[in-house]
């Protein structure tokens, strides 16, 4: 799927995760639009248009879920399956940070393209097939890790989270979510994602009798988050504050400052290097081919390449 990206010498408002809150409500929410960002990320990689659009999808809900990480937070979701598509996994950083990749099995392309022959939008089954979805939460400063799985279920992955946080977690959630390619006024064409969370924080105590009432805003506010359209949320000329105002003004809504999001793959030739010195000599030598070893990162799909003089230096 394409969509129109015109408008020349408008500002643009990309890259960014837009936090919001209704109001006087228990209703919070994000918004969030990535192009250059989305489009670095999963243009690293000759994968089909439905592994980046289902990959584009986990890496909105990344975007999304890990708004409010610490500085040393981190939070990771990986995909698991029996499928074309192996894995699948993404991680976003305190600041925005994303990175993320996919794993297909072999021939993955051709199948992939037999069965969208049949099939125009293939679900996160016929791309995945049986397996898990795992969301770890790493807060940093010594705090254990939290994680949760949930089963891989549903059309999309954003399903699949819904599903995870209202039956796991006992909390209300929901997300308006598209990814998609937009063609440009030089004919070009760029991976775009835009999305709405809304999320109810719980009452103390739960929900009381006398609060039934913000049963039926909640369930008014989900209603407006759904008709917010794929162009409205990918236009990078339409202001996320003003998009949520169109939505929510009858009832109020506050905008909180915005953070952005990036492309962020956090690999180095220091980290590989130091990778390698823990291998040994035995196993060094054996990785070599032609002398050199090759060590490729398969979230920035780029390579770092040591000679025969810099594998003595690693060792030395």
């Amino acid at each position: 799927m394409t969509t129109q990206d015109s408008g020349i010498g408008l500002i643009r408002h990309e890259d960014m995760v837009q936090p919001f809150v209704l109001h006087k409500s228990s209703v919070r929410g994000r918004m969030v639009r990535m192009c250059p960002t989305i489009d670095r990320i999963l243009s690293r990689h000759n994968n089909p248009p439905e592994v980046n659009r289902m990959l584009g999808e986990l890496l909105t809900l990344a975007a999304m879920l890990s708004a409010n990480l610490p500085e040393d937070g981190i939070l990771t979701m990986q995909a698991k399956g029996d499928g074309p598509v192996s894995f699948l996994v993404v991680d976003a950083v305190h600041g925005g940070g994303l990175r993320g990749y996919a794993n297909l099995q072999e021939n993955a392309e051709t199948t992939i393209a037999d069965m969208a022959k049949h099939s125009p939008s293939l679900s996160l089954t016929d791309l995945m097939g049986t397996g898990y979805l795992a969301i770890t939460l790493n807060m940093g400063r010594g705090i254990e890790p939290y994680q949760g799985i949930v089963p891989l279920e549903g059309d999309n992955f954003t399903h699949a989270v819904q599903h995870y946080f209202t039956q796991s977690q006992q909390i209300d959630v929901l997300f308006n979510l598209h990814v998609a390619q937009r063609v440009r006024e030089d004919g070009s064409s760029r991976w775009a994602a835009g999305g709405i969370m809304l999320e109810r924080m719980p009452e103390e105590g739960g929900i009381k009798q006398e609060q039934k009432d913000e049963i039926k805003g909640w369930e008014y506010n989900a209603l407006l988050v759904d008709t917010a359209t794929e162009d409205e949320l990918l236009d990078p000329h339409l202001a996320p504050s003003a998009l949520l105002y169109r939505l929510f003004n009858e009832g109020g809504v506050w905008v909180n400052d915005a953070c952005g999001v990036s492309a962020n793959c956090r690999c180095s030739r220091e980290k590989v290097s130091n990778m390698l010195c823990s291998l040994g000599a035995e196993s060094l030598e054996e990785l070599k081919e032609d002398g050199v070893i090759t060590v490729t990162c398969q979230f920035c799909n780029t390579d770092e390449r040591f000679t025969e003089d810099d594998i003595k230096k690693l060792m030395n």
